[in-house]
């Protein structure tokens, strides 16, 4: 299996859509209220013809929801969540330490923060 490791903010939804976000509201409420994951689809029509590739969440909503929550945010890629990193808030960290317990050798990370990220992981990164 190929794995995205995926963060949510500016890969699914504007940096800006997050400033009225109000965490003491029922996540689902404000996602909806703010159109988060908006953008899900496009990449769920860029990998629609590849079976085999998987989504890792890495964003910092791992602390926030359950599992079945991030799935659920995933809209059309639910099918394709596998899980969230663990560990470290630290993104790479966390991502690396994923890609060593479970050995992958093909993955991709999403991101718009590539500065989160030491300089040899650059062609990794989208």
């Amino acid at each position: 299996m190929r794995i995205i490791f995926t963060d949510f903010k500016g890969i699914f939804h504007p940096n800006s859509a997050i400033a009225r976000f109000q965490p003491l509201q029922p996540l689902q409420r404000e996602v909806n209220r703010l159109w988060l994951f908006r953008w899900a689809w496009i990449l769920a029509d860029l990998i629609e013809k590849q079976p085999d590739v998987g989504i890792v969440v890495h964003s910092n909503w791992r602390y926030l929801a359950t599992g079945v929550e991030l799935q659920s945010f995933l809209g059309p890629l639910a099918p394709r969540y596998v899980g969230s990193t663990k560990g470290s808030r630290e993104r790479w960290d966390s991502i690396a330490m994923t890609v060593e317990q479970n050995r992958l050798r093909n993955y991709l990370i999403l991101d718009a923060l590539p500065t989160a990220y030491p300089a040899n992981v650059n062609q990794l990164l989208v």
